[in-house]
């Protein structure tokens, strides 16, 4: 599973010759991306690992998006490196239904044990914590396999089951995400539809349900029903395993639209500041009048506006004359010691912290402020509701932005930080199967430039996750600024992931499944974080 854990499998009706001829993906959905990959402690310091598979488990046809929850939620954490393995052979006959050909159930056997070897190889030798074991496995005998596996290897194995009756939410999923797939690619609709329910109509034959009352009584399991009307939770025994639980309660697949955008201009943005509570300046405000338009404009039912507790994401959806929900958790980064200066100031007067943070700016963490990894951790809570809600407008602060983005868009932390998210430009997000639509919307309104470009400097230093252990406060003549987080005990383990260039400088650049509108305004003149 080295170099990204890839198992490239295909499988046909013609008997298995080699592993190449098989095929399914198992990928790895969290690396820590600093520097040496997932080894972050020197061997000397680890500490024993809590080693856990999870067994995605879902009757084909369900809604996957439940199933691929745990791989989502744990990617976003760098302290539990987490592999995800799709499972799927591909390359079935036009018309199969299992009974012509049973080689290719041995083509599924074939493929689900080299997937295991390299579950066992990712948390065993290359450092991993979580693997997510995504396939059918409806029948007992594969559920035995993958436990005998796991008592070997001494694994904690969590089952997730999703079970759809609603044909019509059956039918819309395969619609949206079975069709897509290599076997459909020379068949019209109807006729993908009508094989693919002969499928179903197999697998139903060998279906074994979970039984948590009777034979799988001493199993930790989930069983999600009808995409979250319903949950049976059964034997949850570790905080890793509650966290899956927590986090599939609270998402939905119901259609929604998410709105992020940074406050209006400030007068901090203006002077070049980081941190600190300034209102806008009057090119913010305009933003905040051309907001109020875009949005009465959408004619969204029930939308829902949240911003940070700071003056300046206030002052921009006050001019939304909408009812606004505060987050504390939604405050931007805190600078610590570093608050309401320029980065010419930080230089000139911290010069050791401003070369650490130009080393690693993801794990960096300010003198009695926060890191971005700190800051992806305070922001879980409003994941989680977010995740709950329908049709909602996040204002909020540049960093807070890339972490938002980062979890939606699923990519890794190393970029994260240098994610372009200028002001006055919303980002229009559309969680769709297996990722989320991306359109970028600039609203014409003239604003300064607050990126600052990765250094050529970053990560030379030592060990990230060391390192950030070892910064302490410096003293300073000066009284210390408090941070704005007093304990960091509200905070909850997530990783965030980084970004490709969502907005760019001077003319937008359209990402997969990206539609770009407007055009960027903005002069370079003060940066932030």
């Amino acid at each position: 599973m080295c170099g990204g854990c890839t198992l490239e499998s295909r499988g046909s009706s013609a008997p298995p010759r080699c592993q190449p001829c098989l095929e399914g993906t198992w990928s790895s959905c969290s690396e820590s991306s600093q520097g040496g990959g997932l080894s972050v402690q020197p061997p000397g310091d680890q500490l024993p690992r809590a080693r856990a598979v999870a067994v995605g488990r879902a009757l084909v046809g369900s809604p996957d998006l439940v199933v691929l929850a745990p791989c989502t939620v744990w990617r976003w954490d760098p302290g539990h490196p987490t592999c995800w393995g799709k499972l799927g052979v591909s390359g079935f006959p036009l018309g199969w239904t299992g009974s012509e050909a049973p080689v290719l159930f041995l083509c599924r056997r074939q493929c689900a044990l080299a997937a295991l070897r390299d579950v066992k190889s990712y948390l065993t030798k290359e450092g991993g914590q979580i693997a997510v074991f995504d396939a059918t496995n409806t029948t007992r005998e594969r559920r035995h396999m993958i436990l005998h596996f796991a008592k070997e290897n001494d694994f904690k194995v969590f089952f997730i089951e999703s079970v759809c009756d609603d044909p019509t939410v059956v039918a819309s999923n395969i619609m949206e995400v079975k069709l897509s797939s290599p076997d459909y690619k020379d068949c019209n609709s109807a006729e993908a539809m009508d094989d693919f329910m002969k499928r179903i109509n197999c697998y139903e034959a060998s279906y074994q349900p979970l039984d948590p009352d009777k034979c799988d009584r001493d199993l930790s399991l989930i069983k999600v029903i009808d995409v979250g009307r319903r949950f049976l939770v059964n034997r949850v025994q570790d905080h890793i395993q509650s966290r899956i639980v927590y986090y599939l309660m609270n998402i939905h697949v119901q259609p929604r639209t998410i709105y992020l955008c940074r406050h209006g201009e400030s007068e901090h943005n203006l002077q070049g500041k980081i941190g600190g509570d300034s209102g806008l300046s009057s090119r913010g405000r305009k933003f905040a009048s051309a907001l109020s338009k875009f949005v009465e404009e959408q004619n969204l039912k029930d939308l829902k506006v949240w911003t940070s507790q700071l003056k300046s994401t206030i002052q921009t959806a006050e001019a939304l004359q909408l009812p606004y929900e505060q987050w504390k958790a939604l405050n931007e980064i805190d600078a610590g010691v570093c608050e309401e200066m320029t980065y010419e100031e930080i230089r000139d007067t911290y010069p050791e912290e401003y070369a650490l943070r130009e080393q690693d700016k993801y794990y960096y963490r300010y003198p009695t402020g926060e890191s971005y990894q700190d800051l992806v951790q305070r922001l879980e809570p409003v994941i989680m509701e977010l995740e709950r809600q329908e049709n909602v407008l996040v204002i909020c602060h540049q960093a807070v932005l890339r972490c938002l983005l980062a979890y939606f868009l699923d990519k890794s932390a190393e970029e994260m930080p240098y994610l372009r998210c200028p002001l006055h430009a919303v980002l229009k997000l559309t969680p769709v199967a297996y990722g989320c639509r991306v359109e970028s919307i600039y609203l014409n309104v003239e604003s300064v430039s607050t990126h600052r470009e990765r250094s050529e400097d970053a990560k030379k230093g030592p060990n990230p996750l060391m390192r950030r252990n070892s910064v302490t406060p410096l003293a300073s003549p000066e009284p210390t600024k408090k941070p704005r987080i007093n304990s960091f005990e509200e905070h909850v383990a997530s990783t965030s992931a980084a970004l490709p260039n969502c907005l760019p400088p001077e003319a937008p650049t359209q990402l997969p499944g990206q539609n770009v509108k407007g055009s960027p305004s903005s002069a370079d003149a003060s940066r932030t974080h």
